[in-house]
């Protein structure tokens, strides 16, 4: 039987560099708004302000999760979030909406990069609890059957 323990993984999420950096992103990006036009303040700045929100919201719940499965999906919706709003923000330059900031783009780029990083942390923890929880099944499964044995004798 495995005796592997699986603890929570509870981080200090105030201090995690991650959410920093999406604080950041997402101070970046409510600064920029104003430079659109009007007409977009419901689409393309909507779509800016939401992305920038929702990356820095899935970023901490995938911080703060302490199970070993759980992780995966918040990271994954945070990657999602920050391909969106680098996106939306390509497409605002390039309609000339706003001012291309490259160190923005480049922050961007790096918590993705980032993201990618927890996703696949993330999906080894989970795979390693499916072991261990597929493992202990195994083992109650063997007893069940040397006792079935036993008791057909």
């Amino acid at each position: 039987m495995s005796n592997k323990k699986f603890t929570p993984k509870l981080n200090t999420i105030s201090k995690d560099p991650l959410i920093g950096e999406a604080f950041s992103i997402a101070e970046s990006i409510y600064d920029l708004l104003p430079q659109l036009p009007t007409d977009e303040r419901w689409e393309t700045a909507g779509k800016l302000r939401q992305a920038s929100n929702s990356l820095l919201f899935n970023i901490a719940k995938a911080v703060a999760d302490s199970s070993p499965t759980g992780g995966e999906y918040d990271w994954s919706n945070a990657r999602k979030e920050a391909a969106g709003l680098l996106t939306m923000y390509r497409f605002a330059d390039k309609r000339g909406f706003i001012e291309k900031d490259a160190s923005l783009v480049l922050k961007i780029d790096q918590i993705i990069k980032s993201i990618d990083k927890e996703v696949l942390d993330a999906h080894k923890r989970a795979e390693a609890y499916y072991k261990h929880e597929l493992a202990v099944w195994e083992d109650k499964y063997d007893m069940w059957q040397k006792l079935n044995k036993e008791m057909a004798k």
